[in-house]
């Protein structure tokens, strides 16, 4: 009885063995590893127009002299019939040290707005220069004194022309606060983000966020506007006292 169970197992590992040993089918269905269909995915990338649109103005992102050149001369062109520009600039502050200006932004009131990345710029054209060097042309904003004054200690570019916005504000007793922010709502009634995040946010990135584009043509373009609006409310005699006159406060004084 033994010797036939016996000889059943050895049958049945033999036959166990056979069959492990013989090539096995593949699954069915098959597809060779080349053919597997492959799920499509979707970028969150949304392809960055140049130039862009903010508060009605075509906003262009300039890195290179070539651009700057042609760029500057249009909003020359625009300064024949209104011989201003909101100005403004951004840096990055390190261990509570001011690192040059990285952004520089124009405004002109024929609806451009230029944001140029001067750290990364391969050289300033004499167009840019000349600019900001004509006293016939103004340059308004807040602070924009002291930020030609920058400019000109991290690039050498001489800025003249310049008109703080506050003391038209001043003069015209506008009420509320005479930050561009404060200005912006009390006289235009636009709201600006001027969240300290953003301001402070790194402007070396090598690609701008959609924020800073927004926040940094904003703050030219609302300065610009707000020119406009106190000149037909003070007669531009009354504008020239105080050209490149800085408005001294206790944080700048």
């Amino acid at each position: 009885m033994i010797a036939v169970i016996f000889g059943i197992g050895c049958v049945v590992g033999i036959l166990i063995l056979v069959y492990w040993s013989q090539p096995k089918p593949p699954p069915f269905p098959f597809q060779p590893e080349s053919a597997q269909p492959i799920a499509p995915t979707r970028s969150n990338h949304v392809p960055f127009k140049n130039p862009f649109q903010v508060l009605d103005s075509n906003v262009h992102i300039i890195k290179t002299a070539s651009k700057c050149v042609e760029l500057i001369r249009t909003i020359r062109d625009h300064c024949t019939s209104a011989p201003f520009i909101g100005l403004d600039c951004e840096w990055v502050t390190i261990g509570g040290v001011r690192q040059s200006v990285a952004l520089l932004q124009m405004a002109s009131s024929s609806g451009m707005c230029l944001l140029i990345r001067m750290f990364l710029m391969d050289a300033f054209p004499n167009e840019l220069k000349d600019l900001l060097a004509d006293p016939k042309i103004l340059k308004v904003g807040v602070e924009v004194y002291f930020d030609g004054r920058k400019l000109q200690e991290d690039y050498g570019l001489v800025v003249k022309g310049t008109v703080d916005l506050r003391h038209l504000a001043k003069k015209l007793r506008v009420p509320g606060s005479f930050g561009l922010g404060g200005l912006a709502q009390t006289v235009l009634g636009i709201q600006l983000d001027k969240n300290w995040q953003i301001s402070a946010s790194n402007w070396q990135n090598p690609e701008l966020s959609p924020i800073q584009r927004e926040y940094a043509a904003k703050d030219a373009i609302v300065a610009m506007k707000l020119f406009r609006h106190f000149r037909n409310k003070i007669n531009m005699s009354e504008i020239y006292q105080f050209i490149d006159v800085p408005f001294r406060t206790k944080f700048n004084s």
